[in-house]
C-alpha cells in the first residue's frame, strides 16, 4: 500500500535513530512505525495495548471528521462532502466542503444550522464551501492539497458598524481573526475565534480603546453589539451578613459530606499540623487563645445535620473545645499516638471540625492540631495560625486589645453561593466548562497493579529537588515567555504525562483558592476548588507556543473558577466510577512554603514542624506538588500505593526533570525534540540493536518463515493466553488461508 505514495511512506517509514554505521551499510536505515500502542514491561516483554486512533484533536476535543462528513452527506441537496482541519494565522479550525445536487440551493448558514441539530458545537465547521467537484489524485483519492482556502461566511446577515467604538471593534476583530469583514452581530467563535485569539482580542482592545472586558464576558456576549452593551458590567459582588445560626451547606461541603457518609466515616480529609512549643509557653493561655480563635471562626464549631424533611444544613454547636494533654516517653511514641489520632474519623454530625492534643516529652512540648477539610483548606492554615498567635500575644501581655470584628461568616458565604450560582451566572459557567470538557477521555497512565474497584486513599510520597542551576533557568524561562513559573512547570507535567500514555488530550486537576472577593480573604473555611485543566499536547508545537497555550488555558479556567467541581461533574453527567475521579486522576500544584526553620515561620508560642507526620493520603492516582519557596525548587509526588511501586514513581520523577531540563536546552525547539530517555534507558534500548541476524535480501518474508518452520517445526511460534502454536502449525494455517484467498473468498 506504500508504492508510489511518498508522503505515506515518509510518515510510516521513519529514520532509524538507533542505527550504527554498520547497520546503515547493511541497509537498516529506517524503522517501520506500525501504529500499534505497546507497553514495555520491566521483564523486557512488550504488551500490546491497542491501535493509535485516527481521530483528530482540535482545542482539546477528539473529533471524527468522517462523522461530520457522514451527517453532511445525509442533508437534503448534498451530493458529496468532506471535512478537514485547516489553519489560518496559526489558528486551527474545521472547514467543510460540499458538492450539491443539481439545482439544489446552497447556504452555508442553513447547512451549519442543520448540523447543529445533530452535532455538538465543537463539531460544527467554522465555514462550509461549495465546490463543483471534489479534486482527486491519480489514484482516485481526495486531493486535500487541491482544496481551496476556506472562505468564512457569517451565520447572520451583515450589519455594518455605526458608532466610532463599533467601527474600532470591527477593525480589531478583523485583524485578530484574519477575516476581511466583520459585522456588529457576527459571532466571534463562529468566525473562527477561540480562547487563544480571545486573549489577544482582550489585550488589544484594552490598549487601543481603553475598554475592559473579561474572557467570561466574551464567552457570554459573542457579538460586538452585545459585548459593547455589557462591557460596563462590573464584577462587584457584595455578600450580605446574615448573622444566622443555621445555613445550607456550600456545594463543596455537600460533596465532602456525601463521601464521608458513603464511606461511613473517612480519614482521607484530615489536615494535621504540629507545632513544637517554646519552653516558656503557657499552656493554659494557649488553650484560651485556641478557644478564642475558634470562636472567631465559627465554621470550626459547625456540625452538619438533616432536618425533618431530610435536607442537610449546618449549625453552630455551642461547646468548649476539649484539649487533651498526653505524656509520651519518646518521639516514636508521640508519632504513634498522632497516627492513632488521625485514624479516628470525625463525627461530623455531633463533633467540631477541629481537635487539639498537647504532647509532653521530658522537657519538650508539642501542639498537635487536626482539622477536617469540610471546614478548612490550605489558605485557612495561615489565617488560623496568625489569629492564634495574635490571641496568644494579647493574652500573655494582658493587653486590652481585641481581635478585629469579623465581617461575614462561612455560613453567609454558603447561603449566598446557593443564590449566586443560578440563572445567567450558572449558565455562563456551565457553558464554559461544557465547551472545555465535552468529549474528554480518561488518562491511562501505565500502572504496576490492576486498579482496585474502590479508591482506598492509601498513599506514599517521593520527594526530589531540582538543581540550583535548573531552578534559576526555569524562572528565567518563565520571565522570557511573559508567564509564571507555575505555567512552565505545569507545561512540563503535560509533556511528561503525554510521553507516559501516548495520549495528547489530557486533563490535569489543579487546586484553586477560589476566593475572588475581598470579603473571603480573611475567612477560615472550605473554599478551595479543583479546576480541570484540559490541553492538547501537540508534539509539533514550538516550545514557546506550547507554554503560551498553557498560560491562556489556565487564565480561562481561573476566570471561571467559581463553579464547584461537583457541579461541573453533575452538569456533564459524567458516569461515576468508584475506582477513580470522574474527570481526572493527575493533580498539579505549586506552593510557596518558607523554610521550616526560617524565623518568619516562628509563632509566638512555638515553631511549626511541617514534616512531623507520616500521614500521606492519596485522593488521586498521582499528585505532583512543587515548592518554589527557596532558591532550589523542590517537589513531591504523592501516589496511590494500590497502583504504583515506589521504583515506578522514581522513574516518573526522573522523566519530569528530564523534560524540564529540555525546556531550557538550546537544542530543543519543538516538543518532539525532547529526549525522553535517560542514559540507562537509552543503553537498554540500544542493546536491542545487537540482535540483528543476516539474511538473504532477495528472499521474501513468507519464504523466510517457511524455511524457519522447516528447520524448527515443533518449536513454539505463537502464544495466546493458554493456547500455543508451533511453527509448523502456524505455517499450515497460513497455507490454508492463502488457498482460500486464491480461490476467491
Amino acid at each position: 500500500g506504500y508504492l508510489n505514495q511518498p508522503e505515506l511512506t515518509k510518515k510510516r517509514f521513519i529514520p532509524n535513530t538507533f542505527a550504527s554505521e554498520e547497520d546503515l551499510q547493511n541497509g537498516y536505515s529506517r524503522l517501520y512505525k506500525t501504529g500499534d500502542l505497546m507497553r514495555w514491561l520491566p521483564n523486557g516483554s512488550l504488551e500490546f495495548l491497542g491501535r493509535i486512533d485516527n481521530q483528530v484533536k482540535l482545542r482539546g476535543y477528539r473529533i471524527e471528521l468522517e462523522e461530520i462528513s457522514a451527517v453532511l452527506d445525509n442533508l437534503e441537496g448534498v451530493k458529496q462532502s468532506t471535512v478537514l482541519v485547516q489553519k489560518q494565522r496559526e489558528d486551527a479550525f474545521l472547514a467543510g466542503y460540499v458538492v450539491m445536487e443539481e439545482k439544489a440551493p446552497f447556504s452555508s448558514h442553513d447547512l451549519r444550522k442543520k448540523l447543529s441539530e445533530t452535532l455538538p458545537e465543537y463539531m460544527i465547521p467554522a465555514t462550509i464551501m461549495q465546490l463543483e467537484f471534489m479534486p482527486l489524485t491519480r489514484n482516485g483519492k481526495l486531493d486535500k492539497a487541491a482544496l481551496p482556502s476556506p472562505d468564512f461566511v457569517s451565520n447572520t446577515a451583515y450589519v455594518a458598524p455605526q458608532t466610532d467604538l463599533e467601527k474600532a471593534m470591527c477593525t480589531i476583530w478583523q485583524e485578530v481573526l484574519g477575516v476581511e469583514k466583520v459585522g456588529v452581530h457576527d459571532n466571534f467563535f463562529q468566525l473562527g475565534g477561540n480562547s487563544i485569539n480571545a486573549i489577544k482580542l482582550i489585550s488589544i482592545v484594552s490598549k487601543r480603546l481603553d475598554q475592559e472586558f473579561s474572557l467570561a464576558q466574551l464567552f457570554q456576549h459573542k457579538s460586538i453589539k452585545d459585548l459593547i452593551e455589557n462591557m460596563g458590567d462590573g464584577n462587584t459582588v457584595k455578600i450580605p451578613r446574615l448573622n444566622a445560626s443555621t445555613a445550607p451547606l456550600s456545594f463543596a461541603q455537600e460533596r465532602l459530606l456525601f463521601i464521608d457518609r458513603f464511606e461511613e466515616g473517612s480519614t482521607a480529609y484530615h489536615i494535621p499540623y504540629l507545632v513544637q512549643l517554646n519552653a516558656e509557653t503557657d499552656l493554659n493561655i494557649l488553650e484560651t487563645a485556641l478557644q478564642r480563635t475558634i470562636n472567631h471562626h465559627p465554621v470550626l464549631k459547625t456540625v452538619y445535620r438533616s432536618n425533618a424533611s431530610g435536607e442537610m444544613h449546618q449549625e453552630i454547636l455551642q461547646e468548649t473545645l476539649h484539649i487533651a494533654r498526653v505524656d509520651v516517653a519518646s518521639e516514636t511514641e508521640m508519632k504513634a499516638s498522632m497516627e492513632a489520632e488521625l485514624a479516628q474519623p470525625f463525627d461530623l454530625e455531633n463533633e467540631w471540625s477541629i481537635r487539639a492534643v498537647i504532647y509532653t516529652n521530658e522537657d519538650q512540648q508539642f501542639l498537635f492540631l487536626t482539622w477536617h477539610h469540610i471546614a478548612f483548606d490550605g489558605w485557612s492554615t495561615d489565617r488560623f495560625l496568625k489569629d492564634l498567635g495574635n490571641n496568644y500575644e494579647i493574652l500573655i501581655s494582658k493587653s486590652e486589645a481585641t481581635m478585629p470584628t469579623s465581617g461575614i461568616s462561612y455560613m453567609d458565604y454558603a447561603t449566598w453561593q446557593r443564590a449566586y450560582l443560578s440563572g445567567d451566572v450558572l449558565a455562563d459557567l456551565t457553558g464554559y466548562w461544557e465547551r472545555q470538557l465535552s468529549g474528554f477521555e480518561h488518562l491511562n497512565v501505565p500502572t504496576d497493579f490492576k486498579r482496585p474497584t474502590h479508591v482506598d486513599y492509601t498513599g506514599n510520597e517521593y520527594t526530589f529537588a531540582l538543581s540550583a542551576e535548573l531552578s534559576a533557568e526555569l524562572r528565567a524561562l518563565a520571565k522570557a515567555e511573559n508567564t509564571t513559573l507555575y505555567t512552565v512547570l505545569l507545561s512540563g507535567y503535560y509533556v511528561m504525562l503525554a510521553s507516559l500514555t501516548n495520549q495528547h488530550d489530557i486533563i490535569i486537576g489543579t487546586p484553586s483558592d477560589n476566593r475572588p472577593y475581598a470579603q473571603l480573604q480573611s475567612l477560615v473555611g472550605f473554599f478551595v476548588n479543583t479546576l480541570p485543566l484540559r490541553l492538547e499536547v501537540d508534539p509539533s508545537l514550538h516550545l514557546s507556543a506550547f507554554i503560551s497555550g498553557v498560560h491562556e488555558m489556565v487564565l480561562g479556567a481561573k476566570s471561571h473558577q467559581e463553579l464547584p467541581l461537583e457541579k461541573i461533574v453533575d452538569h456533564l453527567n459524567v458516569e461515576r466510577d468508584a475506582s477513580r475521579h470522574p474527570l481526572f486522576q493527575m493533580i498539579f500544584s505549586l506552593q510557596d512554603f518558607e523554610a521550616i526553620h526560617n524565623t518568619d515561620s516562628m509563632l509566638p508560642f512555638g515553631l511549626p514542624m511541617l514534616d512531623a507526620s507520616t500521614f500521606t493520603p492519596s485522593h488521586y492516582d498521582l499528585n505532583l506538588t512543587l515548592n518554589e519557596g527557596q532558591d532550589i525548587i523542590t517537589g513531591a509526588l504523592v501516589y496511590a500505593t494500590s497502583l504504583f511501586k515506589a521504583s515506578t514513581i522514581e522513574q516518573f520523577a526522573k522523566l519530569y526533570q528530564r523534560v524540564l531540563s529540555a525546556f531550557v536546552s538550546e537544542d530543543v525547539n519543538t516538543l518532539s525534540e525532547i529526549d525522553l530517555l535517560g542514559a540507562e534507558e537509552k543503553e537498554t534500548v540500544l542493546s536491542w540493536s545487537g540482535t540483528e541476524t543476516a539474511y538473504p535480501h532477495t528472499a521474501t518474508v513468507h519464504g523466510l518463515f517457511e524455511a524457519h518452520a522447516a528447520r524448527t517445526p515443533h518449536r513454539t511460534a505463537l502464544c495466546s493466553e493458554n493456547e500455543r502454536l508451533s511453527y509448523a502449525e502456524v505455517n499450515n494455517k497460513a497455507n490454508q488461508l492463502a488457498l482460500l484467498l486464491r480461490e476467491g473468498y
